[in-house]
Formats: C-alpha cells, structure tokens, sequence
C-alpha cells in the first residue's frame, strides 16, 4: 500500500505523468522552464549574435542560470557554437525562426519551425523536452538557400535576426 501512495506521490511532481496531452505538457514546460540570468545572481539576457567571422555558428554572450522542471542548471558563454547541419536546408525566398535552447545537461541544442512566404507565418518550433529557450534567431532568404552549419548564416542569406528569451511566447502576435 505505501508503494502506491509513493508512486502516486512521485506522480503529482512529474509533468509527463500527471498531463497524459503532449500540448499541455509543452505549454507548461514552455511556460516553467525559464532564464534565471547570469551566474553571477544579477539578470541579464543570453546575448545572442553571429559566430565568429566566417563560421557556421552563433555566440551566446552570457553564461546563464536557468530552470528546467523546477531544478536550477547553469549554461555557458559561447563564442561561436556550431549550427548542426542535422538541420538540414531552408528554401529561398522564405522565412524560419531556429530555437535555441539549453538542456538538462547544459548543452546548446538547435530546433528549426516551420518556413513561410512571409514572417508572420514563420513560427517557433515547440521547445524540446527537458529544455530552457534562451532565444532564436530567424533567417530570410533571398535568391539563395541557407544550409544549416555550412558558412556563416548572414553570407547566405539576406537577412538574420537574433532575439533573446526568458521563456517560450505565450503568442506570437
């Protein structure tokens, strides 16, 4: 019998558990997993900028403290992380927002949304399980594609934009 209430104890902390629907999941991850700021206890935000000239990569600027599922994790500053070419390509003449996040292991991951004629189409893809969003960076090509992790994004493309987060948007309008 103790088992059980054990079991159904474990049950009422656990988000996968106890929300069977993976929208509501996401949503509450979305809304719980968040930046606490830098290491140092003052806030501030990632910084997110283009690599090092030349690269396929970004830098983050800040190390940051940050929560996943209520558990308190510390990421690192990068001068120029790589973009995975896992991403694949993006067509031309579109827009495409990439999440950046960091995960429970403090590692930097990639997650590509949708593409779209216009920017209000593009949105952010869902965040990755045990993940903090710590910002995103959208891309508009031109006449050319981009490849993800192959040359610097703003030679391939017409326009890059890099945006920070706290948390993943309520709304994108």
């Amino acid at each position: 019998m103790s088992s059980v209430l054990s079991k159904a104890k474990v049950a009422l902390r656990n988000v996968f558990e106890a929300f069977p629907s993976e929208a509501a999941r996401r949503a509450i991850a979305g809304i719980n997993n968040r930046v606490l700021g830098k290491t140092d206890g003052t806030f501030t935000l990632a910084g997110l900028a283009a690599g090092n000239a030349g690269t396929a990569g970004i830098a983050v600027a800040n190390a940051l403290n940050y929560i996943i599922d209520g558990k308190k994790y510390a990421g690192t500053a990068w001068a120029d992380k790589p973009i995975p070419t896992s991403l694949g390509t993006q067509g031309t003449g579109c827009y495409c927002k990439y999440l950046v996040s960091y995960g429970t292991d403090g590692a930097l991951t990639f997650t590509k949304g949708n593409e779209a004629a216009g920017s209000a189409g593009a949105y952010l893809p869902d965040l990755p399980d045990e993940s903090c969003p710590i910002g995103f960076f959208v891309i508009q090509t031109g006449a050319t594609h981009y490849t993800a992790g192959v040359g610097a994004p703003a030679t391939d493309t017409t326009t890059v934009g890099y945006y920070d987060l706290v948390s993943m948007p309520i709304t994108e309008h």
